[in-house]
Protein backbone atom coordinates (compact mmCIF):
# COMPACT_ATOMS: atom_id res chain seq x y z
CA UNK A 1 0.00 0.00 0.00
CA UNK A 2 1.19 3.61 -0.83
CA UNK A 3 1.65 5.88 2.38
CA UNK A 4 1.39 9.44 1.07
CA UNK A 5 4.86 11.28 2.15
CA UNK A 6 3.64 14.24 3.70
CA UNK A 7 6.76 16.88 3.11
CA UNK A 8 4.22 19.86 4.48
CA UNK A 9 1.61 20.84 6.98
CA UNK A 10 0.24 24.09 8.57
CA UNK A 11 1.00 22.74 12.24
CA UNK A 12 2.48 19.23 13.51
CA UNK A 13 0.09 17.33 15.46
CA UNK A 14 1.82 16.36 18.93
CA UNK A 15 2.46 13.05 18.52
CA UNK A 16 1.10 10.38 21.57
CA UNK A 17 0.22 7.19 22.58
CA UNK A 18 -3.50 6.26 21.02
CA UNK A 19 -2.86 2.13 21.99
CA UNK A 20 -0.87 -0.42 23.46
CA UNK A 21 -0.54 -3.42 21.46
CA UNK A 22 0.50 -5.73 23.96
CA UNK A 23 4.21 -4.04 24.75
CA UNK A 24 4.28 -1.99 21.74
CA UNK A 25 2.72 1.72 21.29
CA UNK A 26 0.41 2.68 18.43
CA UNK A 27 1.34 6.87 18.14
CA UNK A 28 -1.25 8.90 16.80
CA UNK A 29 0.85 9.69 13.92
CA UNK A 30 0.50 6.46 12.82
CA UNK A 31 -2.96 6.84 11.95
CA UNK A 32 -2.74 10.42 10.71
CA UNK A 33 -0.28 9.85 7.80
CA UNK A 34 -2.41 7.89 6.03
CA UNK A 35 -5.22 9.83 6.42
CA UNK A 36 -3.61 13.42 5.93
CA UNK A 37 -5.78 14.23 2.83
CA UNK A 38 -8.92 13.32 4.55
CA UNK A 39 -8.10 15.35 7.97
CA UNK A 40 -7.46 18.33 5.92
CA UNK A 41 -11.05 18.12 4.20
CA UNK A 42 -12.19 17.73 7.57
CA UNK A 43 -10.29 21.06 8.95
CA UNK A 44 -11.32 23.08 5.50
CA UNK A 45 -15.38 21.90 6.32
CA UNK A 46 -14.63 23.14 9.87
CA UNK A 47 -12.98 26.66 8.80
CA UNK A 48 -16.08 27.16 6.26
CA UNK A 49 -18.63 26.50 9.31
CA UNK A 50 -16.54 29.32 11.80
CA UNK A 51 -16.18 31.31 8.85
CA UNK A 52 -20.09 31.05 7.52
CA UNK A 53 -20.88 32.00 11.78
CA UNK A 54 -18.08 34.60 11.69
CA UNK A 55 -19.88 36.62 9.24
CA UNK A 56 -23.37 35.98 10.93
CA UNK A 57 -21.92 38.02 13.82
CA UNK A 58 -20.14 40.74 12.54
CA UNK A 59 -23.26 41.49 10.35
CA UNK A 60 -25.41 41.32 13.53
CA UNK A 61 -22.93 43.57 15.05
CA UNK A 62 -21.97 45.82 12.33
CA UNK A 63 -18.64 47.62 13.99
CA UNK A 64 -16.40 49.39 11.62
CA UNK A 65 -12.26 48.98 11.45
CA UNK A 66 -12.59 44.79 11.52
CA UNK A 67 -9.95 42.79 11.06
CA UNK A 68 -10.47 38.95 10.51
CA UNK A 69 -8.10 37.18 12.09
CA UNK A 70 -9.33 33.55 11.20
CA UNK A 71 -7.15 31.49 9.36
CA UNK A 72 -7.94 28.74 6.45
CA UNK A 73 -6.03 25.55 6.67
CA UNK A 74 -3.00 25.32 4.69
CA UNK A 75 -2.94 21.99 2.80
CA UNK A 76 -1.01 19.46 2.62
CA UNK A 77 2.15 18.87 0.07
CA UNK A 78 2.28 15.20 -0.76
CA UNK A 79 5.44 13.56 -2.23
CA UNK A 80 3.44 11.47 -5.96
CA UNK A 81 5.46 8.35 -6.15
CA UNK A 82 7.39 8.74 -9.50
CA UNK A 83 6.91 7.27 -12.23
CA UNK A 84 5.86 8.30 -16.34
CA UNK A 85 3.13 9.96 -16.49
CA UNK A 86 0.81 11.19 -19.46
CA UNK A 87 2.15 15.26 -19.68
CA UNK A 88 2.02 18.06 -21.50
CA UNK A 89 4.21 20.96 -21.57
CA UNK A 90 8.02 21.95 -20.38
CA UNK A 91 9.11 19.06 -18.72
CA UNK A 92 12.01 21.13 -16.72
CA UNK A 93 8.80 23.34 -15.76
CA UNK A 94 9.22 25.18 -12.10
CA UNK A 95 5.75 24.13 -11.50
CA UNK A 96 3.70 20.95 -11.80
CA UNK A 97 -0.01 20.65 -11.87
CA UNK A 98 -0.67 16.51 -11.27
CA UNK A 99 -4.43 16.62 -12.51
CA UNK A 100 -6.91 13.51 -11.26
CA UNK A 101 -9.45 13.17 -13.71
CA UNK A 102 -11.71 10.96 -15.41
CA UNK A 103 -12.77 11.22 -18.91
CA UNK A 104 -16.45 11.38 -18.39
CA UNK A 105 -16.56 13.79 -15.37
CA UNK A 106 -18.79 16.51 -15.67
CA UNK A 107 -16.77 18.75 -13.38
CA UNK A 108 -13.42 17.56 -14.97
CA UNK A 109 -14.96 18.97 -18.33
CA UNK A 110 -15.77 22.19 -16.43
CA UNK A 111 -11.77 21.91 -15.22
CA UNK A 112 -10.68 22.72 -18.63
CA UNK A 113 -11.03 25.99 -19.76
CA UNK A 114 -9.31 26.57 -16.27
CA UNK A 115 -6.39 24.89 -16.82
CA UNK A 116 -6.69 26.56 -20.85
CA UNK A 117 -5.93 29.81 -19.01
CA UNK A 118 -3.90 28.72 -16.63
CA UNK A 119 -1.45 27.38 -19.28
CA UNK A 120 -1.84 30.70 -21.77
CA UNK A 121 -0.98 32.86 -18.43
CA UNK A 122 1.77 30.81 -17.21
CA UNK A 123 3.11 29.17 -20.55
CA UNK A 124 6.13 26.87 -20.18
CA UNK A 125 6.17 27.74 -16.69
CA UNK A 126 3.72 25.01 -16.04
CA UNK A 127 3.67 21.27 -17.00
CA UNK A 128 0.47 19.31 -16.77
CA UNK A 129 0.81 15.51 -15.41
CA UNK A 130 -2.65 13.24 -15.87
CA UNK A 131 -3.71 10.72 -13.92
CA UNK A 132 -6.72 8.53 -14.13
CA UNK A 133 -9.23 8.37 -11.58
CA UNK A 134 -12.60 7.05 -13.65
CA UNK A 135 -15.30 6.40 -10.53
CA UNK A 136 -17.37 3.37 -9.76
CA UNK A 137 -20.12 5.02 -11.19
CA UNK A 138 -18.35 6.29 -14.42
CA UNK A 139 -19.89 4.59 -17.19
CA UNK A 140 -17.24 3.93 -19.86
CA UNK A 141 -14.58 5.68 -17.52
CA UNK A 142 -11.64 3.20 -17.59
CA UNK A 143 -12.17 2.17 -21.29
CA UNK A 144 -12.08 5.94 -22.48
CA UNK A 145 -9.03 6.16 -20.10
CA UNK A 146 -7.61 3.20 -21.60
CA UNK A 147 -7.97 5.15 -25.25
CA UNK A 148 -6.54 8.35 -24.33
CA UNK A 149 -3.14 6.61 -23.25
CA UNK A 150 -3.31 4.88 -26.63
CA UNK A 151 -3.86 8.50 -28.19
CA UNK A 152 -1.04 9.42 -26.48
CA UNK A 153 1.14 6.59 -27.72
CA UNK A 154 0.44 8.57 -31.28
CA UNK A 155 1.55 11.66 -29.82
CA UNK A 156 -2.10 13.38 -29.98
CA UNK A 157 -2.96 13.03 -26.49
CA UNK A 158 -4.08 16.88 -26.16
CA UNK A 159 -5.94 17.13 -29.00
CA UNK A 160 -7.48 13.70 -28.08
CA UNK A 161 -8.75 15.09 -24.42
CA UNK A 162 -9.95 17.91 -26.06
CA UNK A 163 -12.03 16.33 -28.10
CA UNK A 164 -13.31 13.62 -24.97
CA UNK A 165 -13.98 16.10 -22.51
CA UNK A 166 -15.93 18.12 -25.32
CA UNK A 167 -18.56 15.12 -25.67
CA UNK A 168 -18.22 13.43 -22.32
CA UNK A 169 -21.81 12.73 -21.58
CA UNK A 170 -21.87 10.69 -25.16
CA UNK A 171 -19.16 8.63 -25.03
CA UNK A 172 -18.84 4.74 -25.81
CA UNK A 173 -16.27 3.19 -28.14
CA UNK A 174 -18.37 3.87 -31.47
CA UNK A 175 -17.65 7.71 -30.00
CA UNK A 176 -14.19 7.20 -29.02
CA UNK A 177 -13.12 5.06 -32.34
CA UNK A 178 -14.89 8.44 -34.54
CA UNK A 179 -12.69 10.67 -32.44
CA UNK A 180 -9.52 8.74 -33.22
CA UNK A 181 -10.55 9.15 -36.96
CA UNK A 182 -11.32 12.59 -36.97
CA UNK A 183 -7.76 13.34 -35.31
CA UNK A 184 -5.98 11.02 -37.78
CA UNK A 185 -4.56 8.31 -35.54
CA UNK A 186 -3.55 5.36 -36.91
CA UNK A 187 -6.12 3.36 -36.81
CA UNK A 188 -5.33 0.33 -36.79
CA UNK A 189 -2.52 0.64 -34.52
CA UNK A 190 -5.50 2.43 -32.09
CA UNK A 191 -7.26 -0.48 -32.56
CA UNK A 192 -5.06 -2.64 -31.58
CA UNK A 193 -3.86 -1.04 -28.41
CA UNK A 194 -7.87 -0.58 -27.42
CA UNK A 195 -8.40 -4.30 -27.64
CA UNK A 196 -5.46 -5.56 -26.04
CA UNK A 197 -6.55 -3.15 -22.84
CA UNK A 198 -2.69 -2.37 -23.27
CA UNK A 199 -2.29 0.78 -21.04
CA UNK A 200 -4.90 -0.84 -18.55
CA UNK A 201 -2.28 -1.64 -15.76
CA UNK A 202 -1.32 1.75 -15.95
CA UNK A 203 -5.12 3.15 -15.47
CA UNK A 204 -5.37 0.81 -12.38
CA UNK A 205 -1.96 2.05 -10.77
CA UNK A 206 -3.67 5.28 -11.02
CA UNK A 207 -6.75 4.08 -9.24
CA UNK A 208 -5.24 2.47 -6.98
CA UNK A 209 -2.97 5.05 -5.95
CA UNK A 210 -5.89 8.08 -5.76
CA UNK A 211 -7.25 5.21 -3.36
CA UNK A 212 -4.51 5.37 -0.77
CA UNK A 213 -3.82 8.81 -1.33
CA UNK A 214 -7.73 8.84 0.07
CA UNK A 215 -8.69 10.78 -3.01
CA UNK A 216 -12.77 11.32 -2.86
CA UNK A 217 -14.90 12.64 -5.76
CA UNK A 218 -12.72 14.06 -9.25
CA UNK A 219 -10.83 16.90 -9.74
CA UNK A 220 -7.89 16.94 -7.52
CA UNK A 221 -4.56 18.99 -8.44
CA UNK A 222 -1.80 18.85 -7.08
CA UNK A 223 0.04 21.66 -7.65
CA UNK A 224 3.93 20.87 -6.77
CA UNK A 225 2.19 18.43 -4.58
CA UNK A 226 0.48 20.88 -3.00
CA UNK A 227 -3.36 19.66 -2.57
CA UNK A 228 -6.05 21.42 -3.78
CA UNK A 229 -9.13 19.65 -4.22
CA UNK A 230 -11.49 21.15 -6.92
CA UNK A 231 -13.02 22.34 -8.98
CA UNK A 232 -11.58 25.93 -8.59
CA UNK A 233 -11.45 29.07 -9.91
CA UNK A 234 -8.73 30.41 -12.36
CA UNK A 235 -7.19 33.15 -9.86
CA UNK A 236 -7.49 30.32 -6.87
CA UNK A 237 -4.98 27.82 -8.66
CA UNK A 238 -3.20 31.35 -10.02
CA UNK A 239 -2.43 32.01 -6.34
CA UNK A 240 -0.66 28.66 -5.32
CA UNK A 241 1.67 28.74 -8.82
CA UNK A 242 2.63 32.58 -7.97
CA UNK A 243 3.15 31.61 -4.66
CA UNK A 244 5.93 28.46 -5.78
CA UNK A 245 7.10 30.53 -8.16
CA UNK A 246 7.76 33.45 -5.61
CA UNK A 247 9.81 30.50 -4.05
CA UNK A 248 12.00 30.11 -6.48
CA UNK A 249 12.41 33.69 -7.46
CA UNK A 250 10.52 33.41 -10.54
CA UNK A 251 8.26 35.97 -12.01
CA UNK A 252 6.14 35.49 -14.74
CA UNK A 253 4.46 37.99 -17.15
CA UNK A 254 1.39 38.62 -15.28
CA UNK A 255 3.77 39.56 -12.24
CA UNK A 256 6.33 41.75 -14.02
CA UNK A 257 2.78 43.58 -15.38
CA UNK A 258 2.11 44.33 -11.96
CA UNK A 259 5.55 45.41 -10.88
CA UNK A 260 5.70 48.18 -13.71
CA UNK A 261 2.64 49.48 -12.29
CA UNK A 262 4.06 49.79 -8.73
CA UNK A 263 7.39 51.12 -10.86
CA UNK A 264 5.19 54.24 -12.65
CA UNK A 265 3.48 55.04 -8.94
CA UNK A 266 6.96 54.91 -7.64
CA UNK A 267 8.57 56.93 -10.71
CA UNK A 268 5.74 59.43 -10.06
CA UNK A 269 7.08 60.01 -5.92
CA UNK A 270 10.09 62.04 -4.37
CA UNK A 271 13.00 60.66 -5.29
CA UNK A 272 15.68 59.55 -2.77
CA UNK A 273 18.95 60.06 -2.67
CA UNK A 274 19.39 62.56 -5.41
CA UNK A 275 23.25 63.67 -6.05
CA UNK A 276 24.29 66.31 -8.42
CA UNK A 277 27.52 65.24 -9.86
CA UNK A 278 29.90 67.19 -12.41
CA UNK A 279 31.32 65.38 -15.09
CA UNK A 280 34.01 66.18 -18.01
CA UNK A 281 32.78 66.47 -21.28
CA UNK A 282 35.99 65.37 -21.97
CA UNK A 283 36.29 62.61 -20.02
CA UNK A 284 32.91 61.50 -20.86
CA UNK A 285 34.12 61.97 -25.36
CA UNK A 286 36.73 59.39 -24.25
CA UNK A 287 34.28 56.86 -22.21
CA UNK A 288 31.69 56.78 -25.31
CA UNK A 289 34.19 55.78 -27.83
CA UNK A 290 33.89 52.32 -26.22
CA UNK A 291 29.51 52.49 -26.21
CA UNK A 292 29.32 49.15 -27.47
CA UNK A 293 31.39 47.40 -24.59
CA UNK A 294 29.44 49.74 -22.08
CA UNK A 295 25.72 48.92 -24.00
CA UNK A 296 27.13 44.71 -23.70
CA UNK A 297 26.08 45.14 -19.63
CA UNK A 298 22.85 46.34 -19.67
CA UNK A 299 20.60 43.47 -19.49
CA UNK A 300 16.57 42.92 -20.12
CA UNK A 301 15.26 42.81 -16.57
CA UNK A 302 12.28 40.65 -15.35
CA UNK A 303 10.24 43.98 -15.39
CA UNK A 304 8.45 45.29 -17.74
CA UNK A 305 6.31 48.69 -18.74
CA UNK A 306 4.21 48.95 -21.10
CA UNK A 307 5.08 45.43 -22.63
CA UNK A 308 8.71 45.21 -22.88
CA UNK A 309 11.53 44.68 -20.55
CA UNK A 310 13.02 47.34 -18.40
CA UNK A 311 17.07 47.05 -18.49
CA UNK A 312 19.17 46.24 -15.42
CA UNK A 313 23.15 46.62 -14.91
CA UNK A 314 25.37 43.84 -14.54
CA UNK A 315 29.01 42.99 -13.59
CA UNK A 316 29.59 46.88 -13.01
CA UNK A 317 31.64 47.58 -10.35
CA UNK A 318 35.38 46.97 -12.25
CA UNK A 319 33.99 49.62 -14.91
CA UNK A 320 35.14 53.13 -14.38
CA UNK A 321 32.41 54.48 -16.74
CA UNK A 322 29.84 53.23 -14.32
CA UNK A 323 31.94 53.77 -10.82
CA UNK A 324 31.83 57.41 -11.81
CA UNK A 325 27.97 57.90 -12.56
CA UNK A 326 27.76 55.85 -9.12
CA UNK A 327 25.69 52.90 -10.63
CA UNK A 328 26.12 49.24 -9.05
CA UNK A 329 25.07 45.92 -10.56
CA UNK A 330 21.07 45.01 -10.52
CA UNK A 331 20.32 48.66 -11.10
CA UNK A 332 17.52 48.67 -12.98
CA UNK A 333 17.26 52.07 -15.11
CA UNK A 334 14.02 53.74 -15.34
CA UNK A 335 14.31 56.91 -16.90
CA UNK A 336 16.69 59.42 -18.25
CA UNK A 337 15.82 62.94 -18.56
CA UNK A 338 12.18 61.62 -18.74
CA UNK A 339 12.37 59.18 -21.23
CA UNK A 340 12.17 55.48 -20.21
CA UNK A 341 14.83 52.95 -21.10
CA UNK A 342 13.86 49.68 -21.74
CA UNK A 343 15.20 47.13 -24.53
CA UNK A 344 13.48 48.78 -27.28
CA UNK A 345 15.14 52.27 -26.83
CA UNK A 346 18.32 52.88 -24.60
CA UNK A 347 18.56 56.77 -24.59
CA UNK A 348 21.18 56.93 -22.28
CA UNK A 349 23.88 57.43 -24.71
CA UNK A 350 22.55 59.78 -26.79
CA UNK A 351 21.36 62.41 -23.83
CA UNK A 352 24.98 62.04 -22.63
CA UNK A 353 26.53 63.22 -25.97
CA UNK A 354 23.85 66.10 -26.76
CA UNK A 355 22.87 67.79 -22.84
CA UNK A 356 24.43 69.76 -20.40
CA UNK A 357 21.85 68.51 -17.81
CA UNK A 358 21.23 64.85 -17.85
CA UNK A 359 18.88 63.51 -14.94
CA UNK A 360 18.93 59.47 -14.33
CA UNK A 361 16.17 57.55 -12.39
CA UNK A 362 17.02 54.20 -11.42
CA UNK A 363 15.40 51.44 -9.08
CA UNK A 364 18.11 49.93 -6.58
CA UNK A 365 17.26 47.26 -4.31
CA UNK A 366 13.35 48.74 -4.46
CA UNK A 367 14.00 52.03 -3.95
CA UNK A 368 14.19 55.06 -6.59
CA UNK A 369 17.44 56.61 -6.42
CA UNK A 370 17.91 59.67 -8.70
CA UNK A 371 21.39 60.78 -9.89
CA UNK A 372 21.97 64.68 -11.37
CA UNK A 373 24.83 65.33 -13.63
CA UNK A 374 26.30 68.40 -14.89
CA UNK A 375 28.24 68.21 -18.02
CA UNK A 376 30.78 70.63 -18.70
Amino acid sequence: MFVPLLLAQSKPNIDRKVALAGNEAIYLSELDLPLTLKLYDLDWQAYEMRYAALARLLEERKKSNIQILLKPPQPPRIQLPSRRQPAIGNKSAPVHLSIFCSYVSAPCARLQPVLSSLKERFGSLLRFVFYDRPMPFHRHGKLVAIAARCAHSQGKLQDFQHALFAQFSQMDQLRILSIARQLNLEIKSFQSCMQKKKFEPEVMKDIKLAQNLGLGNVPVVFINGLYIKGPQQVENYAGYIDSELLKQNIQHEEMQRRDAVVYKEQAKQPLIGSNQRPISRRWLSTQLVHQVELASQFVAATHQIEGVRLLKLKNVEATPFFQELGLKSDDVVLRVNGQWVHEEHNPLWSVLEMESNVSLELMRQGLPVKYDFKIQ
